[in-house]
């Protein structure tokens, strides 16, 4: 089931409604969400996240800006472990050991620090 984007959206997406009907203000933000893996994968997480709630999408696509936030982080931060083998470029799987250091680069994508 991990590997369904549909399965990682919609599951992603309920936690950013539960997330964001805790506070006022976190309705603005976007949500990312980490999976860790199992079994022979064991190590690495599956990364991915949705746009925040109040996002208007152009002609009812989805676009979204968090697969090339993951790709600026991949590029700016070459050292970490990710591997984009998903078709969608919202999903990428990333070894655990880097977690910290990629939010750390992710969130100054998002605050346009880099």
């Amino acid at each position: 089931m991990i590997d369904s984007r549909h399965f990682l959206h919609n599951t992603v997406g309920f936690m950013l409604r539960a997330f964001a009907s805790m506070k006022k203000g976190r309705n603005s933000k976007p949500l990312i969400a980490m999976f860790p893996l199992s079994g022979e994968r064991s190590g690495w997480l599956v990364v991915t996240g949705v746009m925040p709630i109040g996002t208007s999408y152009e002609d009812y696509l989805w676009k979204s800006c968090i697969g090339r936030a993951f790709s600026r982080v991949k590029k700016n931060a070459p050292n970490l472990r990710i591997v984009e083998d998903s078709f969608h470029p919202d999903i990428i799987r990333l070894k655990s050991e880097d977690r910290t250091r990629f939010i750390d680069n992710l969130q100054c994508i998002f605050d346009g620090n880099a």
